[in-house]
């Protein structure tokens, strides 16, 4: 039961360094695209 517990207490930082990286691949998608529809091209 302890490590039950102990895996409980972890999950929420978990879950929101997982929240936090997906929200980062968002971001960068949404910025790659943009890129792509206006005339801002990276090499």
């Amino acid at each position: 039961m302890r490590s039950k517990s102990y895996a409980t207490a972890q999950e929420p930082e978990l879950v929101f360094r997982a929240f936090q990286f997906t929200k980062l691949l968002e971001i960068n998608l949404q910025l790659e695209e943009e890129c792509r529809t206006t005339t801002c091209h990276h090499p």
